[in-house]
């Protein structure tokens, strides 16, 4: 039976058995001890209640720890030269984009808004390869992200690459400032000054 099942299990078990204890046990401390007692039925619906808080607890640590335990552990692969970050056409599958990031940035710097956005959504959607030397890694919880930001190794340009939390965290926590790395990625946002990159792979 997987792991999670049976944690699963626990809990339930726990939240049936836990309230006739907490009964057992609490209902002769008040009135022998304490000397209080309580309303009937009151006792029997604050056990089911705590029992149930109990429950939901034990069933959401097994839950973080299962999701925890599935994140994949890929290797980084840090590089030690700067490469050339145009796209490396043998990556099939995936629409590159033609441009380097400089190249990029400069079509839509100097625009207006209006007119950058419509420069910039010529190549929304297609996938750019790029090599960064990394200067931050951030977690964005709210959106089970990761996002590495660095300066593109060839030109300059400042990069920010969004990877799935699932499946990259455990490799890309480990990065420090100054470690180049590999990677592909959907081309989400162009600015005057960087360019965003969604659904990102690291390669080898």
């Amino acid at each position: 039976m997987p792991e999670f099942a049976k944690s699963r299990r626990v809990a339930v078990a726990v939240g049936i058995v836990l309230p006739g204890v907490f009964g057992a046990i609490v209902e002769p401390l008040l009135e022998d001890v304490l000397q209080v007692t309580l309303p009937a039925g009151t006792l029997p619906i604050v056990s089911a209640i705590v029992g149930g808080l109990i429950a939901y607890m034990l069933w959401e640590f097994f839950d973080r720890r299962s999701k925890n335990s599935s994140a994949i552990a890929i290797p980084v692969v840090v590089q030690s030269q700067s490469t050339d970050s145009r796209p490396n056409l043998q990556l099939a599958g995936k629409t590159l984009s033609p441009r380097t990031p400089a190249e990029l940035v400069g079509e839509v710097k100097g625009l207006t808004t209006i007119a950058a956005e419509r420069e910039a959504g010529r190549h929304l959607g297609n996938w750019l390869q790029t090599t960064i030397a990394v200067w931050d890694v951030r977690e964005r919880q709210f959106f089970k992200q990761m996002r590495v930001s660095g300066d593109n190794v060839a030109d300059g340009t400042s990069i920010h690459l969004y990877f799935e939390s699932k499946l990259w965290k455990v490799a890309l926590e480990t990065l420090n400032r100054g470690d180049q790395i590999s990677a592909v990625g959907k081309i989400d946002r162009i600015t005057d000054s960087s360019v965003s990159l969604q659904e990102c792979e690291l390669l080898a």
